[in-house]
C-alpha cells in the first residue's frame, strides 16, 4: 500500500529538522499554513481531497551529479504542499547532495516579499507564481531569462499557452508548471454525450427531462465568455496596442451568447450557475478548472465529464476558454552551482509521471504543461485535451476595459434581449474612448 500523503508531510518536515528539507519556520510553528486565492480570478481555490499516491518513477533523464542549495518560495495551500513534499522527498533520493529549503506566504504577500528580497540580496533560488508576474519580474531585472538553457526540443514539450505565460520580449523567463484556465464541464447522468457545435447543445438541451433542468446557467463574466471570441476571428489590442476588436466579431460574440441562452438562464459574476451544476440542474458549466475538485466530489468524479470546446457553425470556427499557468522563476542572482541545482529540481517536476501525479492528487487544479503526460484517469485526459485548446489569458492593462464594457454588452443581449447590432456599436465607441484615454495618462 502506498503510504498516505499527511504520513508524508508529518515525516518530511520532521526531516526538515534534521538534514533532508529545510523547511521556513512558517512550516511547523504556530503560524497557519496560508489559503492563496485562485490567481487572476477573484474564486478562491478550495483545498481538494487528496487520495494516497505512491511516488512515480521520472521518465530517464541525463542529468549531472551536482551539489547546491535551493530555496523554493510558494504560495500553496496545504493539500497542495503535502503533494509537493512528497515530491521533494523522492527527488532528494535520487540527489541527496542537493538541499532544499521551502517557504510560503499568502498570496497576497508573496510577490511583494520576493521584490523585497531581492533588494536585500536574499531572494530565493525559486518562486512559483502566476502568468501575470513575468512582465514585472523581467523588468525588475530580478529573475534569469532562460533562452540559452531551455533548449527547442524541451520547450517543444510544453502546451504554446503554458509557454506564453514565461514567454516576455520573444525570450523565455521561466518554465510552467502547471496550467488553470476555463473549461466546459458536463453532467454524465443528464446528457451522455459531448456536443459536436453550439446548435447540438441546444439541441441536446431540449431532450432534457424535468421541469427543473437546464442545457446550461452562463456566467457571462468576460473570463469566462471572452475567449468564444476566437471563434469569431476577433483579439482585443493588436501587437503595438491599437484596438483590433471589429464590430463584425464583437456582434459575432454576442451572437454566441444570445444562441446559449436558448439553453438556459444567464447571470454575471455569481456562483449560480456552479451551484446549479452542484445540484444536478444543469447539464453543462462554464467555470474554471480551480472548481474541479469541488465540482467532482459534488457530482462524484465518474459523473463529470470535460467536454472539448464545440463548433460555431456560421464560422466553421471552435469555441474555447482562456487558460493561464502558475510558473517556475529562477532568481537571477543565484549562484550558478545553485542554479544548476534548481534547474534539475524544475526537469524533475517536469517529467510526465510527476506532473500527471500532482494533477491527479489535487483533482485537476495542476494540470499538466505538458502535451503528452500518460494517465488513466478519463477526466484528467478530457481536461488535457480541453485545456490545451484554450488560449492565453490578456495580462496587458487594458484588459480590464474591454471586461468592463463587453460584460455590459453582453447582458443587453443574453439578458434583456437587445439587437446585438446595435449593442456592439454603441459599446465599440466606449472601448475606443476609454482607449484612448488610458493612452493620454488619464488626462
Amino acid at each position: 500500500m502506498p503510504e498516505p500523503l499527511d504520513s508524508v508531510l508529518r515525516r518530511v518536515i520532521a526531516l526538515t529538522c534534521i538534514l533532508v528539507l529545510m523547511v521556513s519556520c512558517k512550516a511547523g510553528g504556530s503560524e497557519p499554513i496560508a489559503t492563496p486565492t485562485a490567481p487572476l480570478t477573484s474564486t478562491p481555490s478550495p483545498s481538494p481531497t487528496l487520495a494516497p499516491t505512491s511516488t512515480p518513477e521520472p521518465s530517464p533523464t541525463k542529468l549531472p551529479d551536482v551539489q547546491g542549495e535551493i530555496s523554493l518560495w510558494v504560495d500553496w495551500t496545504e493539500p497542495e504542499l503535502m503533494v509537493l513534499f512528497h515530491h521533494l522527498e523522492a527527488f532528494q533520493e535520487r540527489f541527496p547532495e542537493i538541499q532544499i529549503s521551502v517557504s510560503y506566504f499568502p498570496s497576497a504577500e508573496l510577490l511583494d516579499r520576493f521584490r523585497a528580497a531581492v533588494q536585500e540580496g536574499m531572494e530565493p533560488t525559486m518562486l512559483i507564481g502566476p502568468s501575470d508576474w513575468t512582465k514585472q519580474l523581467v523588468q525588475d531585472g530580478s529573475i534569469r531569462e532562460l533562452d540559452g538553457r531551455a533548449t527547442e526540443e524541451f520547450l517543444g514539450s510544453i502546451q504554446p499557452v503554458a509557454l506564453e505565460g514565461v514567454a516576455f520580449n520573444q525570450s523565455i523567463y521561466g518554465l510552467p508548471l502547471s496550467m488553470e484556465g476555463i473549461l466546459l464541464y458536463r453532467n454524465r447522468s443528464l446528457i451522455s454525450e459531448s456536443p459536436a457545435s453550439l446548435d447540438d447543445l441546444v439541441s441536446l438541451t431540449q431532450e432534457l427531462e424535468g421541469e427543473d433542468l437546464i442545457g446550461i446557467r452562463l456566467d457571462l463574466g468576460f473570463l469566462q465568455t471572452g475567449a468564444f471570441l476566437q471563434a469569431c476571428g476577433g483579439e482585443l489590442l493588436g501587437v503595438d496596442g491599437e484596438l483590433a476588436l471589429t464590430l463584425r466579431a464583437g456582434e459575432c460574440w454576442l451572437d454566441i451568447l444570445q444562441k446559449l441562452r436558448l439553453a438556459g438562464p444567464v447571470t454575471l459574476n455569481t456562483e449560480d450557475d456552479l451551484e446549479a451544476f452542484e445540484a444536478g440542474q444543469a447539464a453543462w458549466l462554464v467555470d474554471g478548472s480551480w472548481n474541479s475538485a469541488r465540482i467532482m466530489e459534488a457530482l462524484g468524479m465518474e459523473q463529470v465529464a470535460i467536454d472539448p470546446w464545440p463548433i460555431y457553425s456560421p464560422t466553421e470556427n471552435t469555441l474555447t476558454g482562456y487558460a493561464w499557468s502558475r510558473n517556475i522563476f529562477f532568481g537571477a542572482a543565484a549562484e550558478e552551482q545553485d542554479f544548476n541545482a534548481a534547474w534539475i529540481l524544475a526537469r524533475y517536476l517536469l517529467t510526465p509521471e510527476v506532473q500527471e501525479d500532482f494533477a491527479r492528487s489535487t483533482l485537476g487544479q495542476h494540470v499538466p504543461v505538458l502535451k503528452s503526460v500518460p494517465t488513466t484517469e478519463r477526466w484528467l485526459q478530457e481536461m488535457m485535451t480541453a485545456m490545451g485548446m484554450n488560449i492565453a489569458l490578456p495580462l496587458y492593462p487594458e484588459f480590464s476595459i474591454f471586461t468592463e464594457h463587453l460584460e455590459l454588452a453582453a447582458v443587453d443581449v443574453a439578458r434583456r434581449g437587445y439587437d446585438p447590432y446595435f449593442v456592439i456599436r454603441w459599446v465599440y465607441f466606449n472601448i475606443e474612448k476609454d482607449l484612448r484615454f488610458a493612452a493620454s495618462g488619464g488626462d
